[in-house]
């Protein structure tokens, strides 16, 4: 996991990135949405494909306000 988000850690930026299926380095039977807050945090949420994507989008975007 730490080697899948030290790469990830430098791909991102404060745009929020959705990365699905294969897509995913994690899990390819998992959902990774993740961004970078105005600080240079790496902030993500990991869940099932079928998750709540609008909702989350609103979370990471809120968060990475903060």
């Amino acid at each position: 996991l730490d080697k899948h988000l030290s790469k990830l850690f430098h791909e991102v930026d404060n745009e929020i990135r959705v990365l699905i299926g294969t897509e995913n380095p994690i899990d390819p039977n998992l959902t990774l949405m993740t961004v970078k807050n105005q600080n240079g945090l790496l902030l993500s949420i990991l869940g099932p494909m079928r998750m709540e994507y609008g909702l989350n989008v609103g979370l990471l975007e809120y968060c990475k306000e903060l």
